[in-house]
């Protein structure tokens, strides 16, 4: 989509070939977004235009300074934009996913690295640089270290062949987005009909003999497709793990509550349950490096509100509705007369429910619920 616009762009301004261009364009914003911009001012983007074009001469491409400024400029995928501050002049890329795109291009060409520490701001040219050319075997395990949930979208271009080596590398992958203490192992077999088996587990990562292959209820196991490579089953595995690991029990429904302040106790106990299961999850599915990033996306799970007085339903028993906002500490009280609660959902209590809802899952479940859809928002809609 980024290749095709940039031709119809280059070819509505008469731009002529702009690829010496574009390649320039991936070093200069490559260097940029190491620094954690998309955007320079005048007389730094003019030198490293310069820098970056002595860059390509270097490797045999027929450049010229001038050419490449004016091929840019007339293909407007630079623009000039004025800020506030002082009237400064920035050169920045039509949109800010197009200098991904341009940084993605130049890796994937093999022009330049990727950076040594690998930010959240890294995500959209890595996968973009996936796309184009699967990433290497250090570079996807540079990922998984660093931005575990990236490697769910990166292992979407992995069509690396199934080699001798494809469980260590598999087993790595695993153990670098896994809390474990203990190291997961992988075996490997392929079957009569010529399916490539993979499980995680206990055992000694390598291949097995089809006639010593466990049973594919030992431990999570997967099947590799055709054109599959080693990312793609380390993925498939460890989404495998965290389904088995976030299943949580439903217990009963506590008993319906016989008046105001009982109800706001429960659901004030079950919210504080509520936060100290989502804290033992997080600790048993959290890859290393994003413990932080992934408890941020939960957000908190306590509760600040107001537990009114039970209001009759058409449908279904009678509910104590409850007025509140997520906060990180538990603090709910009920109301003091029996007044119904407030019809809008501005104010300080803009969220609402009924207590009998919010207790009818357990607190494991509920915890369970709002961490795997934490995980989802980070990978892949309808990953996990």
């Amino acid at each position: 989509m980024y290749e095709l616009t940039v031709s119809r762009m280059a070819d509505r301004a008469n731009a002529g070939d702009v690829r010496i261009a574009v390649a320039v364009l991936g070093v200069v914003f490559a260097e940029l977004l190491d620094e954690g911009r998309r955007y320079a001012n005048p007389l730094a983007w003019d030198c490293m235009v310069a820098e970056a074009t002595a860059f390509l001469e270097e490797r045999g491409g027929a450049t010229d300074v001038a050419a490449v400024r004016e091929a840019v400029a007339r293909s407007g995928l630079v623009n000039a934009v004025i800020t506030g501050i002082g009237h400064t002049t920035l050169r920045v890329p039509v949109h800010d996913s197009f200098a991904d795109y341009f940084a993605a291009r130049a890796h994937a060409d093999g022009l330049v690295c990727l950076p040594v520490t690998l930010l959240e701001n890294d995500e959209n040219r890595l996968w973009l640089s996936s796309q184009m050319q699967m990433l290497s075997d250090s570079e996807a395990l540079a990922v998984a270290e660093q931005l575990p949930f990236s490697l769910v979208r990166v292992s979407e271009s992995d069509h690396n062949p199934i080699s001798e080596q494809t469980p260590r590398m598999v087993a790595a992958l695993l153990n670098a987005v896994l809390p474990d203490r203990t190291d997961v192992g992988v075996r490997m077999w392929r079957t009569a009909n010529g399916k490539t088996m993979a499980q995680a587990g206990t055992a000694a990562t390598g291949w097995v003999d089809p006639e010593r292959a466990p049973s594919v209820f030992a431990g999570q196991t997967v099947v590799a497709e055709d054109g599959d490579g080693p990312t793609v089953i380390a993925v498939r595995l460890w989404r495998l793990i965290l389904k088995h690991r976030l299943r949580r029990d439903r217990r009963l429904r506590p008993r319906n509550a016989r008046s105001r302040q009982e109800a706001c106790d429960q659901l004030s106990d079950h919210c504080r349950d509520v936060v100290a299961a989502a804290t033992t999850i997080l600790t048993e599915v959290a890859p290393p490096g994003a413990v932080d990033r992934l408890k941020e996306t939960v957000g908190p799970l306590g509760m600040t509100g107001v537990v009114y007085e039970r209001q009759g339903r058409e449908v279904g028993p009678d509910g104590w509705p409850v007025r509140y906002r997520n906060t990180e500490a538990v603090d709910l009280t009920a109301a003091p007369d029996s007044s119904p609660p407030p019809e809008e959902r501005n104010g300080d209590y803009s969220a609402w429910s009924d207590v009998e809802a919010r207790v009818s899952t357990s607190p494991e479940a509920t915890a369970a619920k709002a961490v795997g859809e934490a995980v989802t928002k980070l990978t892949r809609n309808h990953w996990l």
